[in-house]
């Protein structure tokens, strides 16, 4: 079947039909009953394909909005220098006693010499 090339303006009124029906929520079948009473002849298929290599209107553009993720509350500033001071703690413990075993093992070899 050979492609059909429509006009300008009779592919321009299409495409808003069908961004009018998908805008308000209505699934792809009423966008390709909205389009058919336009003179539409393909098959929805063909109809999507139109609607999203349209430069305008990208798919990512076609979706509705999803809303953005509430961003989680700062600490305050008291709870940070807390965790700092504990993690610090915990680290100088840690490196102590790994100097320490070091120590011991270096201790132990001069002896033997």
């Amino acid at each position: 079947m050979p492609r059909k090339v429509y006009k300008p303006n009779v592919k321009a009124a299409i495409l808003a039909a069908v961004r009018k029906a998908l805008g308000s929520g209505k699934s792809w079948t009423d966008a390709y009953d909205a389009a058919k009473a336009l003179k539409y002849t393909g098959k929805l298929p063909s109809l999507q394909k139109m609607y999203y290599k349209r430069g305008k209107w990208s798919r990512k553009a076609a979706r509705k909005a999803r809303p953005a993720k509430a961003a989680a509350p700062a600490a305050p500033a008291s709870d940070l220098k807390a965790l700092e001071a504990t993690l610090g703690k915990i680290v100088k413990d840690r490196v102590r006693a790994v100097l320490d075993d070091a120590i011991a093992v270096l201790q132990r070899s001069r002896e033997r010499m």
